[in-house]
């Protein structure tokens, strides 16, 4: 059974990838490949780590998973023992895992355990998959997700890549199977990762990749806003997602759509630059893997740790003022007419309930 892992990196089109090939799954299945369905978090496979490391070091999306369920790591191997089964009784000869959160092991040990699971349950060659996104465009992207968490701003820092591909290179792959990619939508078929994933690892070129979905994305703007209100509603609450910061997101969200010039954040000139020439591990990419990211200057990346801290968002992005103000006003005015909705649907329940 030809077995190919998906290992990330985080923000690196993981869940783009893992929404597609839920999409795709019973075309997939009909070509002999299966993406299964997991218990929890049902588009990717993340619980996988559940049953790699120990349980206080479980990732906490995982272990709050876990627990909606009432299910402990076990599951974990009671769901591979289950799906061994199922591929030696179907006609898939090829079973597709993705678990982005494999990214962040950087342990030999849970990567040789992954395969030992793997091969127990009919695997005979293992691959290992990860698309690689470009220092300062992951720092952005993962500043962005910290601060629905959190108020503290992510610091900048290298970029560890090595750390994370060679256990899975050395103690989960099978020899010579561990394809690297750069996360470049220009370089991606239709600009889409799953078209990518399908065509260069699957080589099924003729499967129609599935529709994209279409979200707003936060402006810098937004993502200041939403940073204020953690500062101000959960200043000790880091690390923890709340249902009213969901709230407020969902809010800023439409508002974006309303506030004329949304933009993507963009990283300050000089921090990308730091950023960027700033992770010595490009220079392994490049040595031992034949990466190189575009735009990039080898010859001036520096080798030596580095860490900076930021006490305001317009420290890290570009920030407009008058845009920030007028996507405050639009943001109060969408979470009122939510909130008002939200009053009607009480008080139709409890009218119902009264009834009743």
């Amino acid at each position: 059974m030809r077995t190919i892992v998906h290992f990330g990196m985080s923000k690196a089109g993981s869940t783009a990838l893992q929404k597609g090939l839920v999409q795709a799954r019973e075309a997939l299945l009909e070509r002999g490949v299966l993406y299964p369905k997991a218990p929890i978090i049902s588009h990717s496979h993340n619980l996988l780590s559940a049953g790699l490391v120990p349980p206080g070091e479980i990732p906490r999306f995982v272990r709050h998973s876990l627990e909606k369920v009432g299910a402990g790591p076990d599951l974990c191997d009671r769901w591979l023992a289950a799906l061994g089964e199922a591929m030696a009784r179907g006609a898939a000869k090829t079973l597709v895992l993705s678990a982005e959160n494999l990214w962040g092991l950087r342990d030999a040990e849970a990567a040789a355990r992954l395969r030992e699971r793997l091969v127990g349950i009919g695997a005979t060659r293992i691959e290992a998959v990860a698309y690689l996104r470009r220092p300062s465009d992951w720092y952005l992207s993962m500043a962005g997700q910290v601060l629905a968490a959190s108020h503290r701003i992510k610091p900048a820092e290298p970029v560890p890549y090595r750390a994370s591909i060679e256990p899975m290179a050395q103690h989960l792959a099978d020899a010579s199977a561990t394809r690297l990619r750069l996360y470049d939508r220009t370089r991606f078929p239709g600009g889409d990762i799953v078209a990518d994933f399908l065509e260069r690892t699957l080589e099924i070129g003729d499967l129609p990749a599935p529709g994209r979905e279409a979200n707003v994305s936060l402006s810098a703007e937004g993502l200041d806003l939403l940073r204020s209100y953690r500062l101000h509603a959960h200043p000790d609450e880091n690390g923890q997602f709340t249902p009213d910061t969901r709230r407020v997101m969902q809010a800023l969200e439409r508002a974006e759509a309303a506030t004329p010039g949304h933009a993507r954040p963009r990283l300050r000139a000089d921090l990308a630059d730091r950023l960027d020439h700033g992770a010595p591990d490009l220079l392994w990419l490049r040595d031992a893997h034949g990466l190189v990211f575009d735009g990039i200057e080898y010859d001036r990346i520096e080798t030596g740790d580095w860490r900076k801290r930021f006490g305001a968002l317009d420290e890290v992005c570009l920030l407009d003022p008058a845009r920030r103000e007028a996507l405050a006003q639009r943001g109060f005015q969408e979470m009122a007419t939510a909130l008002e909705a939200h009053r009607k649907r009480r008080r139709r329940r409890n009218k119902a309930k009264g009834q009743g």
